[in-house]
């Protein structure tokens, strides 16, 4: 079990999907208001093909909301942002180099931004150790 600011996840073996991670979202996260961007956010998400895990299923239980989606291959997304906040780890050169340029709008290298940001995510050996 892993908890983080969305809530509480863990891996399972389910019948339909495999295995899969499922995240028992926070109260504070579960509001119906809440729901509904959950939901319109994995709806927009790429079904294949992606570095992205696919969400299968969301479900409501009482006050209770639940992701469940494929298991994460690599690093957390979540896990990342918390490291290089935490100053733990960094990205290549080249990785901030192409997120800086598709943050700038430059459009030759957008589908390259995510690319890059892929790799890292699918390849942590890629990630270099913060030294003070």
């Amino acid at each position: 079990m892993q908890h983080d600011g969305l809530g509480t996840r863990r891996a399972a073996l389910d019948a339909r999907w495999g295995h899969v991670e499922i995240l028992d979202v926070s109260q504070e996260l579960s509001t119906p208001i809440a729901e509904v961007a959950v939901r319109a956010a994995a709806s927009r998400l790429p079904r294949a093909g992606s570095v992205l895990s696919p969400v299968h299923a969301i479900e409501r239980t009482g006050s209770s909301l639940r992701v469940i989606s494929g298991v994460v291959d690599g690093l957390r997304l979540s896990d990342l942002l918390e490291a290089l906040d935490a100053q733990t780890l960094r990205l290549p050169d080249e990785a901030l180099l192409v997120r800086r340029r598709a943050a700038e709008g430059d459009a030759t290298t957008r589908g390259r931004a995510s690319a890059a940001i892929g790799i890292v995510l699918s390849h942590p050996s890629r990630l270099i150790p913060y030294r003070r």
